[in-house]
């Protein structure tokens, strides 16, 4: 693995490995990585690959198969992937929340969702406890003050932002 692909995606100190940037992005919120994600991750991989060829870059470095940049090209067909053939195929009484969430920061609070949705907290709560149930929102924070974060695997394909929203749902 180490000599086909670059050591990291990202560059740093505090940055994983290739291995683990991989396994991060294709996790649902409960961190399961499916097979089948890694695998459409590597197919995609390699159409991008072949595309920055085509276009006249240079060879990735060594005996590597693949150049760091063509990871974060590769993430939103397999985000897009999992949202349509999962959750919204899966989850049909849940389309028009998660759609409602396109554009937004990564993690909301019970306000911040009350403001995007139009709903009560308590009927907030309830939506965002399905999409946890579901892999969708990663359960966060103290109970009298939950946060749902958004995994990585789905954030290209909604559009989200890094970071908290605020309370007015921005």
């Amino acid at each position: 693995f180490n000599q086909v692909f670059p050591i990291q995606v990202e560059q740093g100190t505090r940055k994983p490995n290739t291995w683990d940037w991989m396994q991060t992005r294709c996790a649902d919120s409960m961190g399961n990585t499916a097979p089948r994600e890694l695998i459409h991750l590597l197919i995609c991989l390699r159409e991008e690959e072949i595309k920055r060829l085509e276009r006249g870059g240079a060879p990735a470095p060594g005996n590597q198969l693949f150049d760091r940049s063509v990871f974060k090209l590769a993430l939103p067909t397999v985000s897009e992937t999992k949202l349509n053939t999962f959750l919204f195929a899966e989850y049909p009484s849940l389309r028009n929340w998660l759609e409602k969430l396109d554009g937004e920061k990564s993690e909301q609070t019970v306000e911040s969702l009350t403001a995007i949705w139009a709903v009560g907290a308590k009927e907030a709560i309830e939506i965002a406890n399905q999409l946890v149930e579901v892999g969708f929102f990663q359960d966060r924070g103290p109970r009298d003050e939950p946060s749902y974060w958004v995994p990585f695997l789905y954030r290209d394909a909604l559009h989200l932002k890094q970071g908290k929203a605020e309370a007015d749902g921005g």
